[in-house]
């Protein structure tokens, strides 16, 4: 049960190491989970960012005339 969140027994202090185990391995986890919002959030940015630059890039037909749009 403790290997299932990566709490393995921690052989450098006895006691002392295992009760600075069970407070690290919690907060890597969380620090694992904060890493991963936000890159998933930086990589939402990015690509609706590209997207709105590549609507601009395009060019726009009207009555068989092309014309770049305004940004």
């Amino acid at each position: 049960m403790k290997t299932d969140g990566r709490l393995d027994r921690n052989f450098l202090g006895d006691h002392d190491g295992d009760a600075i185990n069970a407070l690290l391995v919690p907060a890597g986890q969380n620090l694992r989970l904060i890493i991963t919002v936000l890159a998933l959030g930086l990589h939402g940015a990015y690509k609706h960012s590209s997207r709105k630059r590549r609507n601009r890039m395009l060019p726009v037909v009207d009555e068989g005339r092309s014309h770049a749009r305004q940004p």
